[in-house]
């Protein structure tokens, strides 16, 4: 029979020792002696401690670095028993400070409030695993967030000996996706707020890529073109031919000058025969190259017919002083023969 340890022998503390002993069968038993006389079989305690320590080296291995991982073992009423691998690092506890605490000790006053431990710790023994993704406190009172999983340890009875709580510090992460949520989300607000207002103008707006292809439109464009544009050339949405090379040689000269154009043409569209007033201009990269060919098309149809209304008056007009002058001249003749 040989000690495993325990404490001295005081008349005025209670006794206790274990030892290791050999059965009939030739094994090995644990057993622990308490005085007065008292002798406990702890084989089973034993097992599951060496079962533990051994998982949690596991643990240590695949956790990798410690600094990013911590692991967490507690008994089976969530009382802490071990602090490992990054642990003291993440929390910012020593292993002296944290093991005899509630593995409450790193949840937030929120969770804490809320019961989480014990929710996780019963979805752990029930399913066998419980899935923790939340923020949690470190020692100082700032925050991190926890990327992580607690499980049950069982001895070979498969009872309940406690819990390891596995969790990797993904602050950097999670902050990194919040913010990507935000600016996501304001990007959509103001896409909504230009998609309104662009769709409520009459005129059409629109960008082109430099391969000639529609990358934008508004809704006023897409109703005149009647088809869904994105990703389409001028041909494929219904150019006629010389159209459809004029522009792509317009996107080529605003590609190649940096600078916009401006012209007119005539188009048939859904609503008919139109003229419009058309202008590119540049999208230029934060390095000052041209990535796309941006512009904006007016229906001058109307203004078109008002200014032909205005030469044919003014026509008019000079024809009408013309005939005028024609015929007060002819009167006038006999009066000036006789002066």
């Amino acid at each position: 029979m040989s000690r495993l340890g325990g404490v001295g022998f005081n008349y005025r503390e209670p006794y206790e020792a274990r030892y290791r002993v050999r059965d009939v069968a030739g094994g090995y038993r644990f057993v622990v002696v308490r005085l007065p006389g008292v002798v406990v079989d702890i084989t089973r305690q034993t097992h599951a401690e060496a079962a533990l320590r051994q998982t949690t080296e596991r643990l240590q291995l695949l956790m990798g670095t410690p600094k990013d991982y911590a692991v967490v073992l507690t008994n089976a009423a969530g009382v802490v028993v071990e602090w490992l691998a990054g642990a003291d690092t993440i929390i910012g506890y020593t292993s002296a400070e944290a093991i005899g605490q509630s593995v409450e000790l790193f949840f937030t006053p929120e969770d804490r409030a809320a019961g989480v431990a014990a929710d996780e710790m019963a979805t752990a023994a029930t399913v066998g695993r419980a899935e923790d993704k939340r923020w949690h406190l470190r020692k100082d009172g700032s925050r991190f967030f926890a990327d992580g999983v607690m499980v049950p340890l069982r001895d070979e009875a498969g009872t309940l000996r406690g819990y390891g709580k596995v969790f990797q510090d993904v602050t950097g992460r999670r902050v990194a996706t919040e913010a990507l949520a935000r600016i996501t989300a304001e990007s959509e607000q103001q896409k909504r707020l230009y998609e309104t207002i662009l769709s409520a103008t009459p005129d059409f707006v629109y960008v082109f890529s430099l391969d000639y292809r529609v990358r934008y439109a508004n809704a006023s464009l897409v109703q005149m073109w009647g088809c869904e544009p994105i990703g389409k050339t001028f041909l494929e949405i219904g150019y006629e031919p010389w159209h459809a090379e004029m522009h792509c040689r317009e996107i080529d000269q605003v590609r190649a000058t940096k600078e916009p154009i401006r012209d007119e043409v005539p188009f048939q569209g859904t609503n008919g025969g139109r003229m419009y007033d058309y202008i590119f201009v540049p999208v230029l990269e934060a390095d000052g190259e041209v990535e796309a060919v941006a512009g904006t098309t007016r229906n001058v149809i109307a203004r078109k017919a008002m200014e032909d209304a205005l030469r044919d008056t003014d026509r008019k007009k000079d024809d009408f002083l013309a005939l005028l002058a024609h015929e007060l001249r002819n009167p006038l003749a006999p009066l000036r023969t006789g002066l």
